[in-house]
């Protein structure tokens, strides 16, 4: 894996890989992150306030907030062909250490 991915620049490695893994990772969390959603929308619709209301908005933005669409947008920007190539592959279809995998291909191109 780490031979063939050599074959792209360092960037849209690093780029594909996190922005890769946390897709899958969401995939695999969608059930807890649909009871989240839930709670949240039910909390918004009860009268709360104070510190309890801070707490739902700070989980909400955290979780649902513009950070999560900023992953799938710098995936989305990545070139087509880096895209199609990688997701063929079966390895990127479940969880996968992307930081270990990155730190194998920055240190190899190290001289």
């Amino acid at each position: 894996m780490i031979k063939h991915l050599r074959g792209y620049s360092v960037e849209d490695v690093r780029v594909f890989l996190i922005t890769r893994s946390s897709l899958i990772s969401e995939v695999c969390e969608k059930p807890e992150l649909t009871e989240l959603a839930y709670a949240i929308g039910v909390l918004e619709g009860a009268d709360i306030s104070g510190t309890p209301k801070e707490v739902v908005q700070n989980i909400k933005l955290l979780v649902f907030g513009e950070a999560t669409w900023g992953l799938k947008k710098k995936y989305l920007e990545l070139p087509m062909s880096v895209q199609n190539i990688l997701e063929q592959t079966d390895y990127f279809d479940k969880p996968f250490d992307d930081i270990a995998i990155l730190n194998a291909i920055e240190n190899a191109k190290k001289p």
